[in-house]
């Protein structure tokens, strides 16, 4: 994106902030301690095509214009429209940097940690970079938070097993991901194998690989996807686009499943673990539409599913609006965020909520569900965050 289009952004920001957010004033605000006054720049950066999921990224950029309109901060929201175009986006907000203000530039997604490292960023002062969702990093003047998969992700997977009983039958789970490339899905993915206690093959399928491979293969793959009771597949079909591939494909994804819900295919799904951002919806329309031949269920991952809550048994949340606002709080009081935090199962930022909007479950038995697995998960995210942390 060219400086232009970047100043676009700032003044369409700040308009906007001014016309729907009624912030009042000019763009100084008091110190903590009724001092001299401070100025404040936030320059959000988003991975490609994000704003609008309804949920995750809609949270951050909300969380920061309340910030932004009760500080009267400047304030601007960054999307680019694909990765070439996001590390352009990082040089010039590193190159604007507002001297004489305190400058935050926080980064949305853990994408931008590789063009992060292209770049001498020693501590320079009045300026932060917060990188969100992405572990301990060694540059010191990037500061991160974490808000682990595993733990959330083990506990709806023993929950999902629990849903035999709503079936009458075993649960046989897809876990369909985005893409294979971003670490928090696949952090996401193991933890749901180990809570559902799956026996897998280790395989990640493309969602065309069973189609092929009955039409040209030995069916093999075919065989296997339907004997099996968990299956992982992912969306992305352009690999060197970046880890955001597969987040925004909901036609993509309601035709494949569509497919595999067909009864005359016999694979027998139901119930869908989606770590695929708001390519959810597409998951949602197609329960709507096999609810009758071959109905099934899914978890709402990280996005408002309300609309679908009569096929969506649990939640998995990420409070990451809380989050944000916890680093607002910090940059303002303590004038530096910390280098690292993590707020995992235990801390309550990220949690499994039972739908209790629906009766066709029993919810009573899913918190129950939820109680007995939940220390375990604590555990067992601490040891994995360990582990990768080594």
């Amino acid at each position: 994106m060219k400086h232009y289009r970047i100043l676009c952004s700032f003044f369409l920001s700040v308009v906007f902030s001014n016309l729907f957010l009624s912030c009042a004033g000019d763009t100084e605000s008091e110190n903590d301690a009724g001092g001299a006054a401070v100025f404040r720049n936030i320059i959000a950066l988003y991975p490609p095509n994000s704003l609008g999921d309804n949920s995750y990224y809609d949270d951050i950029s909300y969380t920061l214009h309340v910030f932004a309109r009760e500080n009267n901060a400047l304030m601007a929201d960054i999307v680019p429209a694909d990765s070439k175009e996001a590390e352009e986006n990082l040089k010039t907000a590193l190159e604007t940097v507002i001297p004489g203000a305190e400058n935050l530039i926080l980064c949305a997604d853990s994408l931008y940690l590789s063009f992060l490292e292209k770049y001498d960023l020693t501590p320079l002062a009045g300026r932060q970079i917060l990188v969100l969702d992405a572990r301990e990093q060694e540059n010191t003047a990037i500061s991160t938070v974490h808000l682990p998969d595993y733990g959330v992700s083990m506990l709806a997977g023993s929950v999902a097993k629990s849903l035999s009983s709503y079936f009458g039958t075993d649960v046989k789970c897809l876990c369909m991901l985005a893409n294979e490339t971003n670490p928090n899905f696949l952090d996401g993915m193991k933890g749901f194998i180990q809570g559902f206690g799956a026996d897998w093959n280790g395989e990640i399928y493309d969602v065309w690989d069973p189609f092929f491979d009955s039409l040209f293969d030995s069916g093999e793959v075919e065989k296997y996807i339907k004997e099996s009771s968990f299956i992982t597949m992912k969306l992305d079909d352009v690999p060197d686009d970046g880890a955001w591939t597969g987040l925004n494909a909901n036609l993509r994804i309601y035709d494949n499943l569509f497919s595999l819900q067909d009864p005359q295919t016999a694979y027998g799904f139901n119930f869908y673990y989606p770590l695929c951002g708001s390519s959810v919806r597409g998951i949602g329309l197609c329960a709507q539409d096999c609810s009758q031949k071959s109905p099934f269920l899914f978890a709402g991952v990280n996005v408002k599913n309300s609309v679908y809550s009569e096929y969506i048994p649990f939640y998995v949340v990420k409070h990451i609006d809380k989050v944000v606002s916890l680093c607002l709080s910090q940059w303002v009081s303590d004038k530096k965020i910390p280098h690292y935090q993590e707020f995992g199962l235990e801390t309550g930022f990220t949690e499994l909520v039972i739908n209790e909007d629906d009766s066709k479950w029993n919810s009573k038995e899913l918190k129950e569900a939820v109680e007995q697995g939940k220390e375990a998960a604590i555990k067992k995210e601490r040891e994995y965050e360990a582990e990768q942390s080594q």
